[in-house]
């Protein structure tokens, strides 16, 4: 079950930062705004958004295009994500036609691209085409909701990990591992995704179970593994695994979050770093910390929580 506003973690550490403080607490909005008021002192937190990045920093992280083009800008290794915008935008823009451009994207990327809603999250409204039907069909279906969509080559992806920072500090590390099966050379993929979901082994909510992007009636072979989704979202059942910031590679990887927190001008927020082979990109950065998941999975996830919100909190100083 999808959780509740009203159950996000992120309130419940609020109120535990704040009731020792004397701060009063005010929900608002089905608990999506919390005003926070001590003295003569106000502030409002959005969502995941602390309020500690200038609004300019919120716009452009949560504009997948905007955030390529800034990180290219400055030197920051990007998975590029090129902006088609919905026909009705047409007037304000020197362009007249998305499919041109879509099409040369497209040869440009291999003929395998994601395409997304550019202001969307959690892995919802993205489709991988790999043919000019895919492309048209997808992007039919993404503009029937998003007013912008954005196009990225493919990648084969090695591994996915998010850095959590404030004022460049590191407060959490951790990859995201897609979920996966082992074969027994005699059980189907889809009799081995059942085997372990009722052994608990295998955690993957109705929304995954739809977005499986594998042959279900395959048999793998004896010690195969199979990945289960090509996405690596931790909505869509990849699981959170800490890994220590201070380790050689996580060191590489970090320094280029630090190198994307501040292109953007954010002091606090998430960076998601994708691995290709050799070399390291920027996925993606977000202005809000969503810590459901790996507080979900972690052996004390309160403290966890507590530690990275309560850190954030503490430099509004009210």
């Amino acid at each position: 079950m999808p959780m509740k506003n009203h159950e996000r973690v992120i309130l419940q550490s609020i109120q535990r930062y704040c009731e020792p403080s004397g701060i009063a607490i005010e929900r608002l909005s089905h608990d999506w705004i919390v005003q926070l008021v001590r003295g003569e002192r106000v502030h409002h937190l959005f969502g995941y958004d602390l309020g500690l990045n200038p609004s300019s920093t919120l716009k452009i992280c949560n504009d997948k295009a905007a955030t390529s083009t800034v990180l290219a800008a400055n030197g920051v290794a990007t998975v590029v994500h090129r902006l088609f915008l919905h026909p009705r935008l047409f007037e304000h823009v020197d362009v007249d036609s998305n499919w041109p451009e879509m099409l040369a994207a497209f040869e440009a990327f291999g003929q395998d691209v994601v395409l997304k809603d550019n202001e969307g999250t959690g892995g919802r409204e993205v489709f991988r085409s790999r043919t000019l039907s895919e492309l048209e069909r997808h992007t039919t279906e993404l503009f029937t909701t998003c007013r912008s969509i954005c196009m990225s080559p493919f990648l084969k992806i090695d591994q996915e990990a998010r850095f959590v920072l404030l004022e460049g500090a590191c407060l959490l590390a951790y990859a995201k591992e897609r979920p996966g099966v082992t074969g027994d050379g005699q059980t189907s993929v889809r009799g081995l995704i059942a085997r372990a979901r009722e052994a608990g082994r295998l955690e993957l909510s109705q929304e995954a179970l739809e977005a499986l992007d594998c042959d279900l009636a395959a048999t793998p072979a004896t010690g195969e593994v199979v990945m289960l989704q090509w996405r690596h979202n931790l909505g869509l059942g990849a699981a959170p695994d800490v890994v220590d910031a201070a380790s050689a590679d996580a060191q590489q990887k970090l320094t280029l979050a630090r190198a994307a927190m501040k292109a953007v001008n954010a002091s606090f927020g998430s960076v998601d770093i994708v691995s290709v082979g050799d070399e390291d990109f920027v996925l993606e950065i977000n202005s809000g910390v969503m810590l459901e998941h790996v507080w979900r999975w972690h052996p004390d996830g309160d403290a966890l929580v507590d530690r990275i919100y309560h850190a954030a909190l503490d430099t509004l100083e009210l």
